[in-house]
């Protein structure tokens, strides 16, 4: 009789992702919706979901612990879920620095980076959700190459951003705010980059 395949870690994965998800859509909701007297109610909303995303990564961890075999190699699941954690952190920046930096209108910019990193969020809870079967599924390398290819476009949109911005006269508050913002946009795409690479790396040692 076969072993029964060990599906915590990969139904975890997913749901780390799924809290991801629920932040980039709230984050999305707070642009579209643009008020700066709602932003605090907005923060402690995004810190509740990044909270509760937290405690399925202590977890992971905990039952990583205690196991004997892992499905995968032990170091490839730490290395996953914090990259996962890290995700849903960095997404939980977004109004946090909205606030923080005072930013009074969400620009088409802003919008532009938005729907990217939203893209690529979604992107990384599919490949997630086919993880677990990466030895049929065919559809998993897709998810990586899309992944990369919004993580590039984010880098084509920074530099621009970044070219216009200093090209036109603002004060030093302004720029310092929008550099913060738009340096953590890219970050968050880098940080998705990161899963679907390392979820790339399990898959070659597994095969």
């Amino acid at each position: 009789m076969a072993p029964k395949r060990n599906d915590f870690y990969f139904n975890a994965f997913i749901e780390q992702s799924e809290f991801s998800i629920q932040i980039v859509e709230k984050v999305k909701n707070i642009f579209e919706n643009y008020n700066t007297i709602n932003l605090r109610t907005s923060m402690d909303e995004v810190h509740l979901l990044e909270h509760t995303a937290d405690i399925k990564h202590h977890e992971i961890m905990e039952k990583l612990s205690k196991e004997f075999i892992p499905p995968i190699e032990r170091e490839d699941i730490v290395v996953l879920t914090q990259l996962l954690d890290d995700l849903t952190d960095y997404l939980e920046d977004i109004p946090i620095l909205l606030y923080t930096y005072h930013v009074k209108t969400i620009d088409q910019a802003m919008m532009q980076f938005m729907d990217v990193i939203d893209q690529s969020v979604h992107q990384v809870m599919k490949l997630l959700s086919v993880f677990g079967d990466f030895k049929k599924d065919l559809t998993i390398h897709k998810y990586i190459i899309d992944i990369n290819r919004l993580e590039e476009n984010g880098d084509i949109l920074f530099h621009e951003f970044m070219y216009k911005v200093f090209e036109e006269e603002h004060d030093a508050r302004y720029l310092i705010g929008q550099k913060e913002m738009f340096t953590k946009f890219e970050g968050i795409l880098d940080t998705a980059e990161d899963i679907a690479n390392e979820v790339g790396n399990i898959i070659m040692k597994n095969s």
